[in-house]
């Protein structure tokens, strides 16, 4: 099959909503009975897709949070959305509280943890040093942990200026996250509205 890879991660995602999806069909020619398989050189091989377990449980149970109206402070810090950038650039270098549903979670080879909460890497990073990975984290999967569910984390905001410019939040220890596995748990944050479906 000779699809694009984000066909196949657009097709991934819909079979994983429940969506009944046909790839394209494909045509090859039959080799000749005598004819050993030839397998293609390295360089033209085609890299099977990757797949996360993170891309199927953010589509899963976790609370959506465009079901819920926040309340603009708890316990009188700034409740704001991981996904809100404006919301996040205007409270810069201030200690805040943020809610949102992880995306992905990644430990990169130099040590350093990323969390992220969407597609397009434009909203919050929440990232903790390699050495409080390699101090904290040890006994923990932050994958297994975080990813596609609600969490909420605090701490001061700072902007990261690379390729794009996004809030940045640290954390030390896994305890700095707060997990919220159903709508219910999420209900329980005081001044938080809404009547989600139940899940």
């Amino acid at each position: 099959m000779n699809q694009s890879p984000l066909l196949l991660a657009v097709l991934l995602l819909l079979s994983a909503c429940g969506k009944k999806v046909e790839p394209e069909p494909t045509t090859t020619e039959p080799s000749p009975p005598s004819a050993a398989p030839v397998e293609p050189e390295a360089s033209t091989r085609e890299a099977p897709p990757r797949t996360t377990v993170s891309a199927v449980e953010w589509l899963s149970s976790a609370p959506r949070l465009d079901e819920f109206e926040l309340p603009g402070k708890l316990a009188g810090l700034p409740l704001l959305r991981a996904t809100d950038y404006k919301a996040l650039t205007n409270n810069l270098h201030k200690d805040v509280l943020v809610l949102g549903r992880v995306r992905e979670v990644e430990i990169h080879h130099s040590g350093m943890l990323f969390v992220n909460f969407d597609l397009q890497h434009s909203g919050l990073v929440v990232i903790a040093s390699p050495e409080n990975v390699a101090a904290h984290f040890q006994d923990v999967d932050p994958e297994e942990l975080w990813a596609g569910k609600t969490i909420l984390v605090r701490g001061p905001l700072v902007l990261w200026r690379g390729a794009q410019s996004r809030p940045q939040m640290g954390i030390g220890h896994p305890d700095d996250v707060k997990v919220f596995a159903t709508s219910a748990d999420l209900l329980k944050l005081p001044g938080l509205r809404g009547n989600p479906p139940p899940r």
